[in-house]
């Protein structure tokens, strides 16, 4: 979350000005969190923009953790909406520091449950290509990219010296 922070030169000790700002923390948190590696941009902003708008090439289900976090925050307004006076002019509900880390904890510890059921889909989109007549959990190579290919997901685009290398093949 401090890198996100970071990547912007926003202070941790200073509320976010707005919303939008907010989201784009966030944004890149989950970037960082579900895509290891680009870190590396938080110095470029130019690149982090083009990897956040880019997000759902590199991660097929990129939209749909985006939506789950959504929801993750609107439950976190309601349950804390008790606690905080509902006539402010808070621009930014995640806007202090420590809001924000509440919510990051709350995304680690239900991304995992989000995450299985994203499992899930996949294994049964595997089951679906198998052969009627096989048995034995194989998919031929020309099943495996066939959805992609079609465009009817962005799943299963490995190359095969990829799936050759983990054993797949």
């Amino acid at each position: 979350l401090s890198m996100a922070y970071e990547s912007y030169n926003l202070s941790i000790h200073e509320p976010l000005a707005n919303e939008s700002q907010e989201d784009l923390v966030i944004r890149t948190f989950m970037l960082f969190y579900t895509m290891p590696g680009k870190e590396k941009a938080r110095h470029n902003s130019t690149a982090l923009h083009g990897l956040l708008k880019n997000a759902h090439n590199n991660n097929p289900d990129w939209n749909n953790t985006m939506l789950w976090v959504e929801d993750l925050k609107g439950a976190i307004k309601y349950h804390g909406r008790a606690e905080h006076n509902p006539f402010s002019k808070m621009s930014a509900y995640f806007g202090d520091y420590p809001l924000m880390v509440h919510l990051v904890e709350q995304i680690i510890d239900g991304y995992g449950m989000f995450q299985d059921l994203e499992c899930r889909a996949l294994k049964n989109m595997m089951m679906d290509l198998e052969d009627q007549e096989r048995s034995d959990g194989r998919v031929l190579l020309s099943n495996f990219y066939r959805p992609y290919m079609q465009g009817i997901h962005e799943y299963f685009i490995e190359r095969p010296a990829y799936l050759r290398n983990l054993g797949s093949l």
